[in-house]
């Protein structure tokens, strides 16, 4: 201590600071004991899975495409350069009919959900899961 420093005038030590942190004191308990809760009872896991895909939809949707009517959009497949120039159209002037998932056999829908996504019918739309697994893939 200088002859310019009184006790009062002194730091608060390190610890004493941190202890002040309110979200490092009660709110970092907290949240790890409601995740911990979450991660360990299953009706909260599933809870949470619902109520987190809920929040991608809506956080998402304002992002989505605006298509007002699939006719418009186009059938044939097109191969598009790296620069943005069509190189070609797959199918010519063959169009796709559209059709209506109404008119597929029940097991072909089913094999399809299947393969794209078992837990289709557990989730909310989104599966948090599968976008945490594709963000840190791509």
């Amino acid at each position: 201590m200088t002859a310019t420093q009184t006790p009062d005038s002194e730091e608060p030590s390190k610890f004493a600071r941190i202890r002040s942190w309110p979200w490092l004191t009660r709110i970092l308990p907290a949240t790890a004991l409601v995740l911990l809760l979450i991660a360990v009872v299953p009706p909260l896991r599933r809870g949470a899975v619902i109520a987190t895909s809920r929040m991608i939809l809506i956080v998402a949707t304002p992002f989505a495409p605006d298509i007002d009517d699939f006719a418009q959009l186009p059938q044939a497949t097109r191969l598009l350069g790296t620069d943005g120039s069509v190189i070609g159209d797959l199918g010519g002037e063959k169009r796709r009919p559209i059709v209506k998932i109404d008119q597929f056999p029940e097991h072909v829908r089913q094999a399809v959900l299947a393969a794209e996504d078992k837990d289709f019918y557990s989730h909310g739309g989104v599966d948090p899961s599968g976008v945490l697994r594709a963000l840190f893939r791509t």
